[in-house]
């Protein structure tokens, strides 16, 4: 009902900072509502609104997300309640201060979950951003802050979202603050002082303002005040906060809005917002699965990524791979996401959300996911991957050759964690090439020699034939490390490490094997997942079948690229 604040049953599982989830927001930013800089902020919001609707027909309906007490909302249906049909949207069910309101009011919404259900794309006729889009770089509690790459996906996320919920045509209104907000120094607090005059003239209305002294005075012993600004500060600390081109980059990198901004202000506010009014273009935004992806501007993250990143990331590539038919059980994540490396994440132009991912990481003392699966022919764990892998590589690439005859040591690094979302062939090729590059940029960067792919034949000819700088070839003298420890996860994807499951097995005992695969689900050990059913002994028999007479469908492919271009 109006009025009722609702819960969002979509609301992520991910842990996520709900800002003051202690019950201080009431108390603190409560005082924001009188405050002359915010209220003129809200004012001009809504009166840009109100001007580039006039010729709407018919009832408008506007978004406000990360509402907080949802002012623009509240003016807005003091001014015309039957005109402009208000929704507004907040994470956090404290944001609104305990009110009830004359409109719906959703909590638990949040601008980084990438699910977004078809009936609110190109809903609203206007959408607006106040202060809110960065929050999403606010990390979650008891985590690490992002950093400028991580917080500038989350952002790019948030406001593709967000304007995907538009109309074409539509109006977006963002307010959001510039990174001198963090400055607290004396001539700042001496502008805040002139800002709050200014605003106090223009809301009046005749221009009477108080003195600079007089509103001096006031805050001086107003608490309340003292404690936003205690609460701004160390707010400041944990967000990422974007100048102006950046902004500019993020509204130009959706693809969603006219060229220029209907009206822009880069020192709104307290002097530090960035405010600017868009209109959407007529560029398509749809979630149809049967519609290929577009593949749009990528964002690179080097290093550890942030685990909530990783959540993201791990989200899209269980869905790309379950969707394909490659397995449903894939983990969201595992131990060699935790290592430093390069996060490649591609969004998409037509969707909302992520189109594209794709990992570099360097061997490191973890050492390689392939290293794990693959054993040199002729042994178990026995022989040393290492040292068989770089003489099978001198057998075919003389660099690798040449630089060991001068004893330098092989530098590797692996491509794990491919996954692209039904790209068309355009976005496919875009998708390679730019990934090969990034990756060679890389690898120079950190002196990375060969660059080791663990897939299937199809796949490699599909990264050879699109990217445009580099070849990939197969390593000989390994096989699959089909040992108890792995055969859980090789099973849940046995059509992707054994092929095609009826030729190897026969009909029967792959009907076996694919029921088996469904009891498993999320469990880590096969046998104990079919164990008590009534066909145990059957299932038992077929997946030993699989992993003893089955062929590898995988092999290990290699780039020397890196080592014969090196400095």
């Amino acid at each position: 009902m109006p009025g009722e604040p609702r819960g969002n049953s979509s609301e992520s599982d991910q842990s996520v900072d709900t800002w003051n989830g202690d019950g201080s927001y009431h108390e603190v930013y409560g005082g924001l509502e009188n405050y002359p800089p915010k209220k003129l902020l809200d004012k001009e919001i809504v009166e840009a609104i109100i001007s580039n609707t006039e010729s709407n027909d018919g009832h408008i309906l506007v978004a406000e997300l990360g509402a907080g007490p949802a002012p623009i909302s509240n003016l807005l249906s003091k001014i015309n309640s039957e005109k402009y049909k208000c929704e507004a949207f907040d994470l956090n069910p404290e944001m609104t201060l305990g009110k009830k309101f004359p409109f719906s009011y959703t909590t638990g919404f949040d601008l980084t979950d990438l699910n977004i259900v078809e009936e609110e794309i190109g809903k609203y006729d206007v959408v607006t951003l106040e202060n809110s889009l960065y929050t999403v770089s606010m990390a979650p509690d008891g985590t690490r802050n992002y950093t400028q790459q991580e917080a500038h996906l989350m952002k790019q996320l948030a406001f593709n979202k967000a304007a995907a919920m538009l109309k074409p045509g539509g109006i977006l209104v963002l307010s959001d603050p510039l990174p001198n907000t963090g400055n607290f120094g004396l001539e700042r607090i001496i502008s805040f002082l002139q800002k709050e005059q200014e605003a106090e003239a223009k809301l009046d209305g005749r221009g009477i303002k108080s003195s600079l002294v007089e509103i001096f005075a006031r805050r001086l012993t107003d608490t309340r005040m003292k404690k936003i600004l205690l609460e701004n500060k160390n707010l400041i600390k944990r967000v990422i906060l974007s100048p102006v081109e950046e902004m500019r980059d993020l509204i130009g990198k959706s693809q969603l809005f006219e060229g220029e901004p209907i009206a822009e202000n880069t020192k709104d506010y307290l002097g530090s917002n960035y405010t600017a009014v868009l209109r959407r273009n007529k560029n398509e935004i749809t979630v149809d699965p049967k519609v290929c992806n577009q593949l749009d501007s990528s964002v690179m993250i080097e290093g550890i990524p942030h685990t909530r990143i990783l959540s993201l990331v791990g989200d899209f590539r269980k869905r790309v791979y379950a969707q394909s038919g490659t397995t449903d059980q894939l983990p969201k994540q595992d131990k060699f996401d935790n290592k430093d490396g390069l996060l490649l994440v591609y969004l998409s132009g037509n969707k909302p959300g992520i189109a594209a991912v794709a990992t570099l990481q360097p061997r490191g003392d973890m050492g390689l996911d392939t290293e794990e699966l693959m054993s040199p022919e002729g042994s178990g764990m026995d022989k040393e991957f290492y040292n068989h892998l770089i003489a099978e590589l001198q057998k075919t690439s003389p660099s690798v050759g040449e630089s060991t005859f001068y004893e330098n040591s092989i530098q590797l690094a692996e491509v794990r964690r491919l996954a692209a979302d039904h790209l068309d062939g355009k976005g496919m090729r875009e998708f390679f090439k730019d990934m090969a590059k990034k990756f060679v940029d890389y690898s120079s960067k950190k002196k990375i020699d060969i660059i080791l792919f663990l897939t299937e034949p199809k796949r490699a000819r599909v990264f050879n034939g699109l990217n445009g700088i580099t070849e990939f070839k197969e390593v000989k003298g390994f096989k699959l490390n089909r040992q108890p420890e792995h055969q859980t996860m090789m099973l849940c994807a046995a059509n992707y490490f054994f092929g095609d499951l009826n030729t190897s097995l026969g009909e029967e005992d792959a009907k076996s094997v694919e029921e088996a695969i469904r009891l498993v689900g999320d469990k880590s050990n096969w046998r104990e997942a079919i164990k008590g059913n009534e066909k145990e002994q059957e299932y038992t028999a077929a997946i030993e079948k699989l992993f003893e007479v089955a062929p590898d469908n995988v092999s290990i492919y290699f780039s020397d690229y890196p080592l014969r271009h090196k400095q």
